[in-house]
């Protein structure tokens, strides 16, 4: 019994170490979110505000979509799945219309609500 116990106390800082590194990559994946959320609304009060579409700056957006995907697959493959379709859909906006947005539940506000309930769960 005192041997168990001994190895139980030996894998303690390697336990450990697994939480703080799973905290990490939940820091990351939701850091990557936040970014691509922040920008993709400001870009939308841009041209709620007769700015005007700005190519480069989607272009910006898809990469942001895409790269918060990666790590998000780690916390929740729907998120990281819907991150994926935000992606494509500023990657080519002419294939994709309100409609279908609403479709596969990934308008700005629903991706923000599951943002924020995996905000809460981590």
């Amino acid at each position: 019994m005192e041997w168990l116990i001994e190895r139980l106390i030996a894998i303690l800082p390697a336990i450990a170490k697994l939480s703080k590194e799973k905290r990490e990559l939940a820091d990351n994946a939701l850091n990557a979110i936040s970014i691509a959320l922040n920008e993709t609304s400001l870009y939308l009060v841009h041209i709620r505000d007769g700015g005007g579409s700005d190519r480069s700056r989607e272009e910006q957006l898809a990469r942001y979509w895409a790269a918060a995907a990666v790590p998000v697959r780690h916390l929740d493959r729907e998120l990281a799945e819907m991150c994926q379709y935000k992606s494509e859909i500023w990657t080519n906006p002419d294939n994709w219309n309100l409609e279908k947005i609403a479709q596969y539940g990934i308008d700005i506000n629903s991706v923000r609500d599951k943002y924020a309930e995996l905000l809460r769960a981590a």
